[in-house]
């Protein structure tokens, strides 16, 4: 898998979409699917207007001969702006919709649908270590993944499952993440890594983890902001890349391919790859599988 997320794609595909090829991308994350900020908490899961966008680059996506990984935390979003722990609600009606869900593209169901390779539920755990409502126990995280990945394998027996790439996992924060990892109906071991931390530390010790329960990983998201300059960029792109491979990675996806330029109108800072940043550009087509 040699992916990237494209946050921006769902309503406005092709300006992402173009540079697929000169990324030597094969896979596609594509997230928020749904308006976490809505005020509507209820309806916001089941927006006709926004899943009709995600069934149109699902639609591209296939065309391109490219797979996808539906990561649906936008849904974890919207609980956690309606100050509620996500954690303990049950997802049930909301997976349930996604995996039966037909493309008014395609006419193909989600459950389905080879296009999509992995649902990815929810990654980057905040706040164990943290006093408040909104805030799991241990318990419940682990009971959550559990609960919610018998439900997806209920409702869709075809897809790989993830928990989403975790992090944190570098200093005391609570995460159970080797019981989660463990947990039968999670297929793949995926964490993010932001930080020194997350390469050095978290990398070696899950990918080894993750060997003696005999499932793969993937480094699921990484990446570097524009402002740092396109060439100290493309170097610790190369970085993590290598790092991933020497540990046996599955697959890496990078945050984020996309038409944004930093310092444009609206754009203060952003972590997009395109032509304006040939040199990471480069190295991502140079780490590219050869078909």
């Amino acid at each position: 898998m040699f992916g990237a997320s494209v946050l921006f794609a769902i309503d406005d595909p092709e300006p992402t979409l173009r540079l697929v090829p000169q990324a030597g991308v094969n896979t596609i994350r594509i997230v928020d699917e749904i308006d976490w900020k809505s005020p509507n908490l209820l309806a916001a899961p089941f927006d006709e207007r926004h899943w009709a966008n995600v069934d149109r680059l699902l639609a591209l996506a296939r065309g391109s001969g490219l797979h996808v990984i539906l990561d649906v935390s936008s849904v974890r979003n919207l609980y956690l702006e309606h100050r509620m722990n996500p954690y303990v609600v049950d997802w049930g009606p909301f997976v349930r919709f996604v995996t039966s869900r037909v493309n008014t593209v395609t006419g193909v169901t989600y459950r389905d649908d080879p296009t999509i390779a992995m649902i990815s539920v929810a990654g980057e755990v905040d706040g164990l270590d943290q006093p408040g409502p909104l805030y799991p126990t241990p318990a419940e995280l682990v009971e959550f993944y559990r609960r919610t990945f018998a439900q997806l394998r209920e409702f869709d027996p075809n897809h790989l499952l993830s928990t989403g790439g975790l992090t944190h996992l570098d200093y005391p924060a609570d995460i159970p993440w080797r019981e989660i990892f463990a947990l039968s109906d999670c297929d793949v071991v995926a964490i993010h890594t932001y930080s020194r931390g997350d390469e050095q530390l978290t990398l070696p010790v899950v990918a080894a983890e993750a060997a003696a329960i005999g499932k793969p990983w993937i480094n699921e998201e990484f990446g570097f902001k524009q402002g740092i300059g396109d060439s100290a960029r493309a170097t610790a792109t190369e970085r993590v890349y290598s790092e991933s491979a020497a540990h046996g990675a599955a697959g890496v996806s990078i945050w984020n391919l996309g038409p944004q330029v930093e310092g444009n109108p609206g754009v203060p800072e952003t972590y997009d790859i395109n032509e304006s940043t040939p040199l990471t550009l480069a190295t991502m087509r140079r780490h590219a599988p050869a078909s």
